[in-house]
């Protein structure tokens, strides 16, 4: 029967393979093209809002950030704004101050949709 180890040199698996150098390349790879893919996806989105009369808050903007290690955060990033929560209503579709289900604007969800391309992508080049 095999034995399996849960941890390197006295680490979990998962926080040694992050610290590889390779593995730090691959990820700020990723978060860069997730970043740039979203900013598309953000300005299509903002181009739709305005073709059906409903624009939403101007200064929203993709943000990615390094948290400890080699992890990356990419986020729809809202400060700035007058209104609170503006980042989650343009994601969930709609605008700030509007109740759900209400004034819903087709096909935002962002950052799913980023990371829908970035999936496609790199299947395809795994072929």
């Amino acid at each position: 029967m095999a034995e399996v180890f849960r941890t390197i040199k006295g680490r979990p698996v998962e926080e040694y393979l992050v610290e590889l150098p390779g593995t730090a390349r691959a990820m700020r790879s990723y978060a860069f093209e997730l970043e740039a893919h979203a900013e598309v996806v953000l300005e299509a989105a903002r181009d739709f809002s305005l073709m059906i009369g409903r624009p939403f808050e101007e200064n929203a903007k993709i943000t990615s950030e390094r948290e400890s290690g080699n992890r990356w955060n990419v986020w729809l990033d809202d400060t700035g704004n007058e209104r609170q929560g503006a980042a989650s209503s343009i994601e969930f579709g709609r605008l700030p101050g509007m109740q759900e289900g209400t004034g819903a604007m087709a096909g935002l969800e962002i950052l799913g949709q980023a990371v829908q391309i970035l999936k496609d992508r790199h299947r395809r080049s795994l072929r």
